[in-house]
């Protein structure tokens, strides 16, 4: 920004006075100039062609030197300089634009006997240097410090001592004192925050092993009992005994992106230390695969395979058995489901085969049980719809046709059928409240010869887990099913159960189980009907994930209308898991 000057105006006669005293004066500057530049900077340009203040686009500027003289006081008649030095112009206080550490000037010690304007005096001060300050003059000696001197340490507030335990929370926040003076204050975060982890929901479950994209879960449990009614006799003098349970177990789960494989593995072996003859075992795996067609399509693959006996205290079991007979079902069903936004239909088809093993008695003895053999095909369609979010209320309607090996029995009867079945129920998913399925409907089954009744009911199938708490855990579950028989003029046995098992952890390693099982099994062309109770309790003792501690009492009673047919067992075991 240039300023203007209003120069007053001269007549033309003052102006020839003033001519003749310009140019002595003009003379007498040229003639000094060569002194004045010998005093000045060795680097310093020609007074007619000054250097410009800044770069060429900018447009030229001048300054007057503000301190002409570095090592001596300014006289009368000295030539300023244009040369650019840094800090030109500015003051010894306020803001400082160097970005230069400022020095507070020492007083120098002077020698002894020298007074302060001497030249001795004089000689033992030089000037502390400051970027864009002037320098003072030599008589300026206290205010002066020497270059040997060390820079000064800043000033502290106040003298260090040790923190306050209350007041110094974390050491390393940003801008926390250093624990030594000395250091330097932090201004960025050297050490991460620590946050509490919070804790793992089941800290005893399993890891598995990893192979490829499948995880192993392998398990084993083995407990020691005893059994005051092994057989299950309502009769007679019971005999109890001691037995050993093995229970092998795996569980498989795939972790592909899309798609999905599950498999699980459930056995069980029991072996009587005096009645050997009831020794059995039980198995019930199943293999899960889902192939993802689309976003709404996919296509649902099962195989499952069951192995088993009839239960002790059945009248299906034959008298004087050397062991029991073992049955295995094997099958495999194909579901295809689609989804229409909130509608959702499901057709599925399957087969089994179920094949029983010869029974041998006592006396060695066999006898075949081909007539129990039979085939299985079945087909269900269904249609749900969600009405809220987890709640998704469905419609199902189901047939089979069972097909057996011979077309008539060892007493003469036609044992082929067909079978229907249709229910209404809800599958909820609220997640950490409740989640699983519940349906009621009806079911029958109806058999080629006409001498044998028609079997069916009200159904109930479905199975609940209900989170009440994060310590305690309920199960229901709840199942309809007509069975095969071998007794003459009976069509087949009609079951429904029902069971309830709570869980309540009172630590994360102890967990106390209570259940109990209702079952009534009606023989459909007989007066048979039985209630079948089991009442347990068992407390678990978790070391650690691989090992566990349990021991169980288990009380199971039967009502029957056929007398004789009423007992009593009690079994108390103890058993250790391993697990991974």
């Amino acid at each position: 920004m240039s300023r203007r000057f209003d120069v007053p105006r001269c007549r033309r006669s003052r102006l020839r006075s003033i001519l003749p005293l310009a140019g002595l004066a003009a003379t007498v500057v040229l003639a000094s100039a060569p002194a004045c530049a010998q005093q000045g900077n060795s680097s310093q340009s020609s007074l007619l062609s000054p250097d410009l203040d800044g770069s060429p686009p900018i447009s030229p500027r001048f300054r007057a030197v503000q301190n002409p003289t570095p090592s001596g006081p300014a006289r009368f008649g000295q030539m300023p300089t244009f040369n650019y030095q840094q800090g030109i112009g500015i003051g010894s206080t306020g803001f400082d634009s160097s970005n230069g550490a400022k020095r507070k000037a020492k007083a120098s010690k002077a020698k002894p006997g020298a007074k302060p304007g001497s030249p001795a005096a004089a000689s033992n001060t030089q000037p502390q240097p400051n970027a864009g300050t002037t320098t003072t003059s030599p008589t300026a000696g206290a205010n002066t410090a020497s270059a040997s001197d060390p820079p000064p340490t800043p000033k502290l507030l106040q003298p260090p001592v040790a923190p306050l335990p209350g007041r110094l929370r974390n050491a390393f926040r940003p801008g926390a004192p250093p624990a030594n003076p000395d250091d330097p204050t932090p201004t960025v975060a050297t050490a991460l925050p620590y946050y509490r982890p919070l804790p793992e929901e089941r800290p005893f479950d399993p890891t598995g092993v990893q192979v490829g994209a499948f995880n192993f879960r392998p398990a084993i449990a083995y407990a020691r009992g005893y059994d005051t009614n092994p057989a299950r006799i309502g009769t007679g003098p019971t005999s109890s005994s001691w037995f050993n349970l093995y229970a092998p177990e795996l569980r498989v789960d795939s972790n592909w992106d899309r798609h999905g494989l599950t498999a699980s593995f459930f056995g069980t072996y029991a072996t009587y230390d005096t009645y050997h003859s009831l020794d059995r075992p039980t198995a019930d795996g199943r293999i899960n695969g889902r192939i993802d067609v689309t976003r709404d399509s996919r296509i649902d693959l099962e195989g499952r395979f069951l192995l088993g006996t009839d239960r002790p205290g059945s009248p299906n079991i034959q008298a004087d058995l050397a062991h029991l007979p073992i049955y295995t079902t094997i099958g495999g069903s194909t579901g295809f489901t689609e989804r229409f936004n909130r509608l959702e239909l499901t057709v599925k088809g399957g087969v089994d085969r179920t094949e029983y093993q010869r029974s041998e008695f006592v006396n060695g003895q066999t006898e075949s049980n081909d007539d129990r053999n039979y085939n299985q095909y079945g087909g269900q369609f269904r249609v749900g719809y969600e009405i809220l979010p987890g709640i998704r209320p469905f419609v199902e309607a189901g047939a089979y046709h069972r097909v057996h090996d011979l077309s008539f029995d060892r007493f003469e009867f036609e044992r082929d059928s067909n079978g229907w079945t249709a229910r209404a129920g809800t599958s909820v998913n609220l997640v950490r409240t409740l989640t699983g399925e519940i349906a009621v409907g009806y079911l029958t089954q109806t058999f080629e010869d006409p001498r044998l009744q028609k079997v069916g009911g009200l159904a109930v199938d479905g199975a609940l887990v209900w989170s009440a708490t994060a310590l305690t855990t309920a199960r229901l579950l709840a199942t309809t099913t007509i069975n095969e028989s071998p007794l003459s003029g009976v069509s087949g046995t009609f079951t429904r159960q029902i069971g309830l098992q709570v869980e309540h952890a009172f630590r994360r390693w102890l967990i106390a189980t209570a259940g109990f099982t209702y079952a009534r099994d009606v023989y459909v062309g007989d007066i048979r009907a039985d209630n079948r109770y089991i009442a347990s309790v068992a407390m678990t003792y978790i070391l650690s994930r691989e090992l566990q501690l349990r021991a169980e009492f288990r009380e199971e009673w039967q009502h029957s209308n056929i007398p004789g047919s009423n007992y009593a067992a009690s079994i108390w075991l103890v058993g250790l898991r391993l697990q991974r």
